[in-house]
């Protein structure tokens, strides 16, 4: 591992439950999870000695107890799952593939799930990083999960966690999600005295509210930091600015109050819609979304940017990537599409064009070695039909 070598992964990562892990166990999941950028699916080999001499990992340790720190350490990564849940179908995945360690030859066998290869390759957008070397440094178990938690909105610079999500994310005792005393002595208290460190200024607000049986009860906790001050940074980092029209801004304010639509709220979505859609095809998108009944919530970008496709299909609208601080205007086209009347097709013939469609998409799907959900394709399908045809009464 290079000095400023850095932990960089999909948010998605940021979803398992890494509660039971202790400082030590955090510290050799990222070490790994560095070693595994970029290597696919491919199983990799490491060198047990190399490894800690790279990491700074403690190598005072003898052979019996390093082994039973191993066993308790399969047993932990093994337990490191994530569940997909839809209306019609729930399901779990382990995050590795193969772990494997060899006491005698000195070395770990070590592969991610293919389901989750996208997490620690080719990594382009909506990701998490943050050096290694900061995260190690850190001595409280609790800075340690939360970190990576708070990178994740490094861009905006606030996040706020409901208060038994944060809960749940730190792994709090119900000893200490009863009386607060505790929980702001012994976790909140070292997360405050760490991590300003490395977020700038970090402030721990609780935000409280009144209700018919409580009194200023705790609702949630609002993190917020700063930029570091110019002359104190070593390495600076590009700030994006997303410009969108009012029209866009109101509808995605009216777009995530829907809890099926909240992933509309994350300004890396926002970020991908704009480079690669006009704003006039992500209006019709959204408006398209608030108007179908949307039974799934929606959590990847590929449902929105399929609805996305299918206007441009619709309507041969050519796609551009917009250059930076240009806003691309096609007035003619949208309200050529709002004039637009929808073709009469039997209820039959409805039936038969979304059987059709949805087995193409998944039969398109599979040849790309993708696994999908066929309710989100079929929900996908229905809003792309519901732009075409009107069934007759």
């Amino acid at each position: 591992m290079k000095k400023n070598d850095i932990v960089k992964y999909n948010n998605d990562l940021n979803k398992l439950n890494m509660s039971n892990l202790k400082e030590k166990e955090l510290e050799l999941f990222y070490a790994i999870c560095c070693e595994l950028k970029d290597r696919g699916t491919d199983e990799i080999t490491i060198d047990i000695t190399d490894f800690k001499k790279a990491f700074n990992i403690s190598n005072k340790i003898d052979k019996k107890r390093f082994k039973e720190y191993i066993k308790s350490v399969h047993k932990k990564f093994a337990e490191m799952k994530y569940t997909f849940e839809t209306e019609k179908e729930i399901e779990t995945i382990i995050f590795f593939k193969k772990f494997k360690t060899n006491i005698e030859d000195n070395t770990m066998i070590i592969s991610v799930n293919k389901e989750y290869s996208y997490i620690l390759n080719n990594i382009v957008q909506y990701y998490t990083q943050f050096s290694f070397k900061e995260y190690q440094s850190l001595k409280s178990k609790y800075s340690k999960i939360l970190m990576p938690r708070l990178a994740q909105w490094q861009g905006t610079k606030k996040v706020e966690f409901e208060k038994e999500e944060l809960f749940d994310i730190l792994g709090v005792s119900e000893n200490y999600r009863v009386k607060t005393s505790n929980f702001n002595d012994k976790i909140l208290k070292p997360i405050k005295k760490e991590l300003p460190k490395i977020f700038y200024n970090l402030k721990v607000k609780p935000i409280k509210k009144s209700t018919k049986n409580t009194k200023n009860e705790i609702k949630s906790y609002l993190f917020t930091w700063n930029d570091r001050p110019k002359e104190n940074i070593i390495e600076a980092e590009e700030v994006k600015t997303l410009e969108v029209s009012k029209t866009l801004k109101t509808l995605l304010d009216e777009a995530i109050k829907n809890s099926k639509l909240e992933i509309l709220e994350k300004p890396s979505i926002i970020e991908y819609l704009i480079k690669h859609y006009t704003e006039n095809i992500i209006v019709l998108g959204i408006k398209q979304l608030l108007n179908s009944n949307i039974t799934t919530k929606i959590k990847t970008r590929k449902y929105i940017t399929s609805i996305l496709d299918k206007i441009k299909e619709t309507e041969n609208i050519k796609i551009v990537v917009k250059e930076e601080n240009k806003v691309i205007e096609n007035k003619e086209k949208f309200e050529e599409f709002k004039r637009k009347k929808l073709k009469e097709i039997s209820k039959e013939e409805w039936d038969l064009q979304l059987n059709k469609k949805v087995e193409e998409a998944i039969e398109e799907f599979e040849k790309q070695g993708t696994k999908v959900n066929r309710a989100f394709v079929e929900q996908t399908v229905r809003v792309g039909l519901n732009a075409q045809y009107k069934i007759k009464e």
